[in-house]
C-alpha cells in the first residue's frame, strides 16, 4: 500500500468487518490481533470493539492486517473434517510450487480467476467458492456463505408511547451483524494430505451434500474421487493406547486423554467412558486393565472422544473420531496451525 493511509472505502469495509466477523471470533484471538498491532487491548468485547474502531479511524489497523489474521483464525476448529491421502499422481509437487502450473490446472475447471482472489469481504447468499490460495506448500480452496444475525440492543429500545392511531406501542431494537460460514478444501504437500473442513452441524445428508459440492466444483482440476479416505478406527485405538501404561500422560508424555470409546465386532459392542471431567477412562486402574485385555485387533473402534490439554489459560481441545463416517469433529475454536498439529497426530496414529 506504499505507506499511504487507508481510503474512506477501506475504512468503511473495516468497520463492517470489525462489527461482524472480527468480533465473532474468540476473545483470545481478538487479543492477539490487538497485541500484534501494538494496540490497546481491553478486557471485554465492548473494549475490543471500541479499540478496534479507534484503530481503524486512526489508520493503525488496515484491511491486509485483518485479512491475514482471519486466514489463521476464522472457521478453524468447531468444525467437521474429512481426510484423504494425497498421491503425487493426482496432485504433482509442481502444483504446490509453481503458480503458472497451478493456474493452468485450475483453468480445466474454470477456476483460474479465483487464484489469489481476496475473499475477506465475501458474504454470498449461497455457499460459493470465493478464493483459492497457494502458499507454504499448500493449496487452499475457500467457500463462504453469508449469514444475517440480529443482536438484541436494549440501549436502542423505544419507551412505550401512543402513536397516531391512538394505540400504545413499544419497540425493541436489534442490530444487524453480518457473519458467515466457511467450507475449506486444503491440499498439503508435507505430509501429503487432502482435508475438507465443514462448518455444517452433523447431519449425514447435509455432509454428503456439502462434500459432493466441493468435489464437483474442483473435479476437473482435482479429482477427489481418486483419493483414498483415511480410516480412523486404528487412530482411536492407538491414541487411547498411548495412555495405557500410565494413565493420561501416556508414553512419551503425550497428553491426549481418551474420554469415550466404542468398539464392536459386528455382533456386539463394548463402550468406555470417563465419569469425571478432565479425566481419561484409562486413569482408572481397573478400566485400564479391562481396556488392555481386549482383543482390539479383532474389533473396530467406531468412535472415540478425546481431550488435548493446553497450557493455562487455554481450555483443553475436545475432539472426536467417528470411523464409520471417517469424520473428525473438533469442538474447540483454534488457530489454523493448531488444527493441523492435531490432524498430524491423528494421521500418525491412523
Amino acid at each position: 500500500m506504499g505507506g499511504k493511509g487507508p481510503t474512506p472505502r477501506e475504512k468503511s469495509q473495516l468497520r463492517e468487518l470489525v462489527s461482524g466477523i472480527v468480533l465473532a471470533q474468540g476473545n483470545v484471538f481478538i487479543k492477539e490481533l490487538l497485541r500484534d498491532k501494538g494496540l490497546t487491548i481491553g478486557r471485554t468485547k465492548e473494549d475490543f470493539a471500541h479499540n478496534l474502531a479507534a484503530a481503524v479511524d486512526d489508520g493503525e489497523l488496515r484491511l491486509e492486517d485483518v485479512e491475514s489474521w482471519l486466514a489463521h483464525v476464522e472457521g478453524w476448529g468447531e468444525q467437521h473434517i474429512y481426510l484423504w491421502w494425497l498421491p503425487a499422481s493426482v496432485v504433482p509437487d509442481a502444483l504446490f510450487t509453481s503458480e503458472p502450473q497451478l493456474r493452468r490446472r485450475l483453468a480445466r475447471a474454470g477456476l483460474e480467476s479465483l487464484l489469489g482472489a481476496p475473499s475477506t469481504l465475501a458474504f454470498p447468499d449461497e455457499q460459493e467458492l470465493t478464493g483459492i490460495r497457494q502458499a507454504e506448500d499448500s493449496i487452499r480452496f475457500v467457500w463462504h456463505k453469508g449469514l444475517e444475525i440480529w443482536e438484541r440492543t436494549k440501549e436502542r429500545d423505544k419507551a412505550p408511547a401512543a402513536e397516531d392511531d391512538g394505540e400504545v406501542y413499544r419497540y425493541e431494537a436489534y442490530r444487524q451483524r453480518r457473519d458467515r460460514t466457511l467450507m475449506r478444501l486444503e491440499l498439503h504437500r508435507e505430509p501429503r494430505l487432502a482435508a475438507a473442513f465443514l462448518q455444517v452441524p452433523w447431519n449425514r445428508a447435509a455432509h454428503e451434500e456439502a462434500r459432493a459440492r466441493i468435489a464437483e466444483t474442483v473435479k476437473a482440476a482435482i479429482d477427489l474421487g481418486k483419493l483414498e479416505p483415511i480410516g480412523l478406527s486404528d487412530a482411536v485405538k492407538r491414541l487411547a493406547q498411548a495412555s495405557e501404561a500410565t494413565g493420561s500422560e501416556g508414553a512419551g508424555g503425550v497428553s491426549v486423554k481418551p474420554i469415550q470409546a466404542r468398539l464392536d465386532d459386528g455382533l456386539a459392542s463394548v463402550a468406555f467412558e470417563s465419569l469425571k471431567k478432565d479425566h481419561a477412562y484409562t486413569d482408572s486402574t481397573v478400566i485400564r486393565q479391562a481396556w488392555k485385555a481386549l482383543r482390539r485387533d479383532k474389533l473396530t473402534a467406531t468412535m472415540g472422544l478425546f481431550t488435548w490439554p493446553r497450557a493455562a489459560p487455554l481450555t483443553p481441545v475436545r475432539f472426536g473420531l467417528f470411523s464409520l463416517e471417517r469424520r473428525i469433529h473438533i469442538r474447540t475454536q483454534l488457530r489454523s496451525s493448531e488444527v493441523w498439529d492435531l490432524l498430524s497426530r491423528v494421521v500418525e496414529a491412523a
